[in-house]
């Protein structure tokens, strides 16, 4: 015979896990507690998108773990982690996934017209986003900050 643990309990179980290990009484020497919160964290990317670069680790007392886009995210957007850590960024800055994420459908200054125009021309291979990342790669040739 086995026990039959519903969803609801489980997230139950994992959030006492990682928010009470003292009423617990598990997880309590910190590798072992850090391993568990990169394992879980790791098991939401695998099936949400995303990537773990670091394991978890401490600041003040507080657990982070570091989430990064990749290209399994649902969308540029961020997907499930989007609405956590408002001011981090899941790409690099200037990627094409990144002026995705802060522009959504049009760059402001390279629109999709000049860009389907560029195509039909052969000017362009590229994909939109990437278009738009290498034309601000080109516009600031040397040392300039990125302004978007």
């Amino acid at each position: 015979m086995s026990k039959q643990i519903t969803a609801a309990e489980l997230a139950e179980i994992v959030t006492s896990l990682l928010t009470d290990t003292q009423a617990t009484g598990e997880l309590d020497d910190p590798g072992v507690f850090g391993g568990f919160m990169t394992a879980i964290a790791e098991v939401v990317c695998d099936y949400c998108g995303g990537e773990i670069h670091h394991p978890a680790d401490s600041l003040d007392d507080i657990w982070y773990i570091g989430v990064h886009g990749n290209d399994s995210l649902p969308s540029a957007f961020g997907g499930i982690w989007r609405e956590y850590d408002k001011e981090g960024e899941l790409f690099a800055e200037g990627s094409p996934e990144w002026f995705e994420a802060k522009y959504g459908q049009e760059h402001p200054e390279w629109t999709k017209a000049e860009w389907q125009s560029d195509l039909s021309n052969g000017d362009t291979k590229l994909g939109y986003w990437a278009w738009v990342a290498h034309n601000s790669t080109v516009e600031c040739q040397s040392d300039c900050p990125l302004e978007v």
